[in-house]
């Protein structure tokens, strides 16, 4: 059914959400003054920035009775970092209410999800108010048995995130912040291993070392010197993390080359460590008998792991003890353990990484399984490697996947590869050609979006950018309902917005917008981060800009959302757009 767009539909409905609402007090409306406090006279409003602050006022009292705290914590965060500019006071007190609100979280992932994305918001904004929310990560939320306590100290005792929540919560911070402001995060990071070392600090520090090497290597040197003096299970753990610092494991590739002088060093400590180990074990800790033994077991494999690693870096006359090492870990593990570990080795190894991966593909027997292992296969050597030889041996496999919507997916991942190398190549017209003969509508649309984009960049005299993201997005129309689906339907909603194209902007917007109407709530529950809708679509590039263009349009687009949370994210961004204006 096509939706009449007459002007005058939109207010009345922005009206009617309106109607005997009050929430939290916003400036431009009735305030209550901070007793004690001069406050500073707020921006002059336009009328449509006093139109948003009423809307955003409705929006909030809505947000308030959602019963998920996760997710109120998260648009309260939003509404927050709105307001700082018309009340600071007011925004201040939502922030450090959706903090508790995030605090109060039973599920330790999932505050500390939620507790990094208010975080986000209030780190521009006033960061003393950040730090101090942060002191009151150091005291447990409720009281836990020994039990509880020993199973959560498990993946400290390993290294595998930090010990202190403060510093776990920063390093988590920082990954939000790598792309925004890299200097931050390698602030954040630096902090954080300084502190405690961790294979979680580690693996955040090879991500900035793609963005700021001289930074990340200064930092990675002082981690490896901190090493002798950490205790052994977390040791363990950081030094295979730093390993992949070094040279970044690679399945289906030779090993990559790493400076010889700084892996000297950090091979030195890490032998240590190792050497160190064998006379030792786990923590005890208070666990039931079989907990107990799983953590003996993830010992001895971290031991396994960390010796087959070292023979990267070995000399010739240390070779021979880390196999050794290696092969009596492995043989103390459970079947399963030791079937994986052989197998790395063996990889690890082989002349022909690939070759070797599809081996143990065409072993599988089941022609499902086997169909749906070489398709992870082409997925894990397009996301490693992808030379033009690689790309030709790919293409040649892929023809024994028989599951022909398996086969489908592993054609588009391998092709749309080829478009960005023709792009690449500034051979705009090839790779046009190839996009719109991929079957999967998902993985065409994204060529057709990175084409749109090259376009834009390089300018071409046969194709339009709008064009190609109009295509992209009707072969979208005809795909099967997705999360993914969706996501994708809001980036070339952005796209339109980026280059101002608003007509097909605002259409697209309500499509995109029409399209979470099928999901079903399994399809969120497996996604990470889902709890958290602000950071789940593209809301930023659409509802926050188009706001500012057709305050009206954006309202209606975001008010036809079925999802309760997620129509919420998109009203507050699109009176963040509003109000956000001359900044």
């Amino acid at each position: 059914m096509k939706v009449m767009r007459s002007p005058r539909v939109y207010p009345l409905i922005v009206c009617l959400s309106l109607i005997g609402v009050t929430a939290w007090p916003v400036q431009g409306q009735t305030s209550r003054p901070v007793t004690g406090q001069k406050k500073k006279a707020p921006p002059a409003l336009s009328p449509l920035q006093q139109r948003a602050l009423e809307t955003l006022d409705g929006l909030s009292l809505e947000a308030r009775h959602l019963e998920n705290p996760a997710i109120r914590a998260d648009l309260q965060a939003l509404i927050g970092d709105a307001l700082w500019e018309f009340d600071k006071p007011r925004a201040r007190s939502i922030f450090v209410d959706a903090f508790k609100n995030a605090r109060a979280l039973e599920d330790d992932d999932e505050a500390r999800a939620v507790e990094t994305q208010i975080l986000k918001h209030l780190w521009r904004r006033d960061r003393s108010l950040a730090e101090e929310l942060l002191k009151q990560l150091t005291t447990g939320k409720t009281q836990k048995t020994a039990e509880e306590t020993a199973a959560s100290d498990l993946s400290s005792q390993f290294g595998m995130q930090s010990s202190d929540p403060v510093t776990q919560q920063k390093l988590d911070l920082a990954k939000n912040l790598m792309d925004d402001d890299p200097g931050v995060a390698a602030n954040l990071i630096g902090d954080s291993l300084q502190k405690e070392v961790s294979f979680a600090g580690i693996n955040q520090l090879s991500q900035l070392k793609a963005r700021n090497p001289e930074t990340a290597n200064r930092i990675f040197d002082r981690a490896v010197n901190q090493l002798p003096s950490m205790p052994t299970s977390s040791a363990l753990t950081a030094a295979i993390a730093m390993a992949d610092y070094l040279s970044p494991s690679c399945a289906v590739c030779a090993a990559k080359d790493f400076d010889p002088a700084v892996a000297d060093v950090y091979y030195k400590s890490a032998l240590a460590i190792l050497r160190r180990s064998l006379g030792e074990g786990p923590a005890t800790l208070p666990l039931k008998p079989d907990m107990q033994q799983k953590v003996v077991q993830y010992f001895r494999e971290m031991q396994a792991l960390l010796a087959l690693t070292l023979t990267r870096f070995s000399r010739p006359t240390e070779l021979a003890e880390l196999q050794t090492i290696f092969r009596d870990k492995v043989q103390s593990l459970e079947p399963a353990k030791q079937r994986n570990l052989l197998a790395r080795e063996q990889n690890q190894n082989a002349p022909d990484r690939f070759d070797q991966l599809f081996s143990n593909v065409e072993s599988i027997s089941d022609q499902e399984q086997h169909d749906l292992a070489l398709l992870n296969l082409v997925q894990l050597a397009l996301s490693q490697n992808s030379t033009d030889e690689l790309l030709e041996r790919l293409d040649e496999k892929i023809e024994k996947i028989q599951t022909r919507t398996l086969h489908d997916k592993a054609w588009s991942s391998l092709k749309i590869r080829v478009v960005e190398k023709l792009i690449t190549a500034g051979d705009l017209d090839r790779a046009y050609t190839l996009s719109i003969k991929l079957p999967d509508p998902v993985i065409r649309a994204r060529a057709l979006r990175t084409l749109a984009a090259a376009v834009a960049k390089k300018g071409s005299v046969t194709l339009r950018g709008s064009d190609l993201l109009a295509e992209g997005f009707e072969a979208l129309r005809k795909g099967d309902a997705s999360v993914e689906r969706s996501q994708i339907l809001f980036k070339i909603t952005s796209d339109f917005v980026g280059l101002k194209d608003y007509d097909h902007a605002f259409d697209a917007l309500l499509f995109s917008s029409g399209s979470l109407a099928p999901l079903e709530k399994k399809d969120f529950e497996q996604i990470p981060g889902a709890s958290v809708p602000n950071s789940l679509f593209e809301y930023g590039g659409t509802f926050g800009r188009l706001g500012n263009v057709d305050f009206d349009k954006t309202m209606f687009a975001a008010q036809s959302i079925r999802w309760r949370e997620f129509r919420l994210a998109a009203g507050i961004a699109a009176c963040r757009s509003v109000l956000g204006r001359g900044k």
